[in-house]
Order: C-alpha cells, then sequence, then structure tokens
C-alpha cells in the first residue's frame, strides 16, 4: 500500500469513527436527558442555543454549543429561570430547583461542540421528557 492509499484508508477510517462517535454521543445524551427528568420532576423543560456566528471580529467563526448558559421552566413557577455556570461554580445551590439546574449544566458540560453539532444543528435545543427537539433561533 503506498502513502497515498494509507492516506485515504486513514481518512475513510475517522470517518467512520467520527460516525460512530456522533452515534453513541447521542444515545449517551438522550439517556441522559431522560434521567434528569426521572429524577428532576419539578423540571418541565430545559433549553439552550448553539450556531456558527456570522461575526467574530475578523477570527475564524465556528459552531458553539451555549451549553454554560440554560434557560430551565419548572413546574412549580412556568417560568423560563435562566441559569449559567459561569456564575455558580463556586456557589453551592440552595433550591430544589437550582440544584436541578447545576445537575443540567453538569451533564451538558460532558459533551463537546462538535456532538452537539452533530446530534442537533444549529438552533435552540428544547428538551422535554418526550425528547429533544431543534427550533430556529435567530442570534443576530
Amino acid at each position: 500500500m503506498t502513502n497515498e492509499e494509507k492516506l485515504v484508508a486513514a481518512r475513510a477510517e475517522m470517518a467512520l469513527l467520527k460516525t460512530k462517535l456522533a452515534s453513541i454521543a447521542k444515545e449517551v445524551f438522550e439517556e441522559g436527558i431522560a434521567g434528569l427528568f426521572t429524577n428532576f420532576t419539578n423540571v418541565t423543560q430545559f433549553s439552550w442555543t448553539q450556531y456558527t456566528p456570522t461575526w467574530c471580529d475578523g477570527d475564524v467563526c465556528e459552531f458553539s454549543a451555549n451549553k454554560q448558559d440554560i434557560t430551565v421552566v419548572f413546574k412549580d413557577s412556568e417560568e423560563e429561570v435562566e441559569f449559567s455556570s459561569w456564575g455558580s461554580r463556586n456557589k453551592a445551590p440552595t433550591t430544589d430547583n437550582e440544584v436541578a439546574a447545576k445537575e443540567i449544566l453538569n451533564f451538558l458540560g460532558k459533551f463537546e461542540n462538535d456532538e452537539f453539532e452533530q446530534a442537533f444543528g444549529e438552533g435552540l435545543i428544547v428538551a422535554t421528557a418526550d425528547g429533544i427537539t431543534t427550533e430556529y433561533y435567530d442570534h443576530e
């Protein structure tokens, strides 16, 4: 096998591995989401945005899942409550809702941007006990 043929074969193998990784990540993600709704019955839904910005001040624009900033809807209020891992990293949760949000943030933090993009594409990702949907999101 020539070096060029080895390169072609390695690329094909890498493509298969990426497909396999995406499939496994989505399966783990869906199982984890179901577990979150089982463990935190006070959560109706949670969501986050993910997209490739159209302007990056001259830098290369890269896809990013905004998994550190989530919106959660709780059964007791039906209001959207925003949580961010930036402000709560060292803060202990004090309510059941904060515990749920912290667990959701921790779970989302286990996944890479590529896995989010392959699983859900760009938009507003909404997770409920019934499943996960991708909705249009205008990030301009």
